[in-house]
């Protein structure tokens, strides 16, 4: 990112904040919580956070976004 660009912070309803750099979000949080990278970045720039893997079972309820716990996770991969 350039040293001159147009950062700015957009708040919204649910305390919910988005960074945003000459108009392109990407990043947002809730409350005081880290900044996540949003969808459109880690398309983008698929490396940004560590990679997973559930077994074929849980595959189902982590898209019907449930909340999961670590031992369902099967693989780590190291960079």
């Amino acid at each position: 990112m350039p040293k001159k660009e147009a950062v700015k912070i957009v708040w919204c309803h649910e305390h919910i904040e988005i960074l945003t750099v000459n108009g392109e979000l990407l990043f947002f949080r809730q409350r005081e919580g880290p900044f996540y990278p949003t969808r459109n970045l880690l398309h983008r720039y698929p490396f940004i956070l560590q990679h997973q893997q559930v077994d074929k079972g849980a595959f189902r309820f982590v898209l019907s976004e449930a909340n999961i716990m670590c031992l369902g996770l099967t693989l780590l991969l190291e960079q």
